[in-house]
C-alpha cells in the first residue's frame, strides 16, 4: 500500500507506435491500438508479462491536415468475448478477444456518408447490452448515432442529424428506464 521515492515498481514496458487511443484491460488481457507507417494495429498483450499474444492490423491512409497526430484516437471497447475498434477512418472491426481474428468489420464512414471533418474519429463506441452505441455523425438522414448489433454489426437502429463529436456515448437508468446519452457536435442528446 506503500510506494518508495522512486514511486511504483515497473513490470514491463513497451514500445508502441502513434495515436491517442487509451489501453483497455479486462482479466488477464491488455489491448492497445496505435498506428505504426501505414497500418491501424489492435494489439493484445498479456497484463502481467507484457507479452503480445496477437494482433490485428489493417491499412490506413488517414492524414491530419493540421499535422497534428495520423491516429488513432478512439479507445477501444471489450466484452469477455470480442474487441471493437473504430480507426481515424471510420473502419470499425470486431475481433475475437481470445484469438484477434476478425469477426465483423464496417466502413461506418463510407455506410453513413460521414462529411470529413476537422479532425478524424474520435469518439469511442459505447457496449450496451448486445448493442454498440456510436456517435457516427452520418450526412444521410437520420444517422447521427447509429447502434449495431455487437454479434453481426447489422444496424439496429440510427437516430438524429447531428454531426459527430469526440465524445463518447454514455447510458444510465432513470426512474427505471434505461437512457443513451450523446454529446453531438450540436447538443446533448438522450435516447430511449
Amino acid at each position: 500500500t506503500e510506494w518508495g521515492a522512486q514511486g511504483p515498481p515497473e513490470r514491463w514496458r513497451l514500445e508502441i507506435g502513434t495515436g491517442y487511443s487509451a489501453p483497455v484491460a479486462l482479466g488477464d488481457r491488455l489491448i492497445v491500438f496505435h498506428r505504426r507507417d501505414d497500418e491501424e494495429i489492435v494489439e493484445c498483450f498479456a497484463a502481467e508479462t507484457g507479452e503480445s499474444l496477437w494482433t490485428f492490423a489493417y491499412p490506413t491512409a488517414y492524414e491530419c491536415r493540421y499535422e497534428y497526430s495520423d491516429g488513432p484516437y478512439s479507445t477501444p471497447v471489450m466484452d469477455d468475448e470480442f474487441v471493437y475498434a473504430w480507426g481515424a477512418e471510420g473502419e470499425l472491426h470486431c475481433l475475437r478477444l481470445d484469438d484477434g481474428s476478425p469477426v465483423w468489420q464496417r466502413s461506418l464512414s463510407r455506410d453513413y456518408e460521414v462529411a470529413e471533418g476537422l479532425f478524424a474519429v474520435g469518439s469511442s463506441p459505447l457496449l450496451e447490452g448486445n448493442r454498440l452505441i456510436l456517435n457516427v455523425g452520418g450526412s444521410r438522414p437520420g444517422t447521427g448515432i447509429g447502434a449495431l448489433d455487437k454479434h453481426t454489426g447489422a444496424t439496429l437502429w440510427t437516430a438524429t442529424d447531428d454531426g459527430a463529436s469526440y465524445a463518447t456515448p454514455s447510458a444510465a437508468t432513470i426512474h427505471g428506464r434505461r437512457y443513451v446519452f450523446v454529446l453531438t457536435a450540436e447538443c446533448l442528446v438522450s435516447l430511449d
